[in-house]
């Protein structure tokens, strides 16, 4: 982990690093600890922390503008709905435009280059903290990234991975009123991502050279049975 606690690298995430780092990252950090010295091929990567997330929407001064979008939503009106998740979208996206989070973001992919060679294609997953509650399931609904090339090309992808966190929380508002359930404070669970390398020399699927958005996925990992649906490629 550097020294603002902004990126972890696999190795050093365990499961009790959930809060830090959301439930999918932490499972791939312990899979990847416990298989690779058995040799067992698991893709290499980093994470971006909640503490990335909150510091730049707080030195952003989004937060008040997230909560007015969270206020008064009528689950009935969905052009409303989609309205204030775009306005939501752009927030997190415009607060996450930020050089330390660049800077690290180039650094972490220049160690992955060093690992797999230049220009290395990786995946962009998200992750939360907390995602599903008692009497609803939110599973699948944040974006996921394939075949990104490039540390520019890699900080836009984490950075509409933030984004659709913050779009989510808006529909899910929405399905709280539906459901008749209670949720936490607006925003109050940050969400994470993962960045993962690419599997050399698989017999499977190769990965194409040309990157893929990928909405709401869950499955991304097809090239390798140990890693499927933690971390990859198609």
């Amino acid at each position: 982990m550097n020294a603002s606690g902004y990126t972890r690298w696999f190795k050093d995430i365990r499961l009790e690093n959930i809060p830090l780092v959301g439930g999918k990252t932490a499972s791939l950090g312990e899979l990847y600890t416990a298989l690779s010295p058995h040799g067992v091929r698991v893709p290499n990567g980093f994470a971006l922390t909640a503490t990335a997330y909150r510091n730049a929407l707080t030195q952003a001064g989004a937060w008040e503008e997230l909560r007015a979008l969270l206020a008064n939503i009528d689950k009935r009106r969905i052009s409303d709905l989609a309205k204030r998740a775009r306005a939501a979208r752009d927030v997190v996206y415009a607060a996450t435009d930020r050089e330390d989070l660049r800077r690290e973001i180039t650094d972490a992919y220049r160690k992955l280059e060093q690992e797999y060679g230049a220009n290395v294609s990786v995946a962009v997953r998200s992750s939360a903290t907390a995602e599903d509650l008692p009497t609803a399931s939110f599973a699948g609904q944040h974006e996921s990234f394939l075949n990104i090339r490039g540390p520019d090309n890699l900080i836009k992808a984490c950075r509409r991975c933030f984004a659709s966190t913050a779009a989510s929380v808006v529909k899910n508002a929405s399905m709280v009123a539906r459901f008749g359930a209670s949720m936490p404070a607006p925003f109050a669970i940050p969400p994470i991502m993962h960045v993962a390398s690419p599997l050399r020399n698989s017999t499977t699927t190769r990965p194409s050279s040309t990157p893929r958005h990928v909405p709401g996925s869950r499955l991304v990992s097809p090239r390798n049975p140990a890693t499927k649906g933690v971390a990859g490629w198609r």
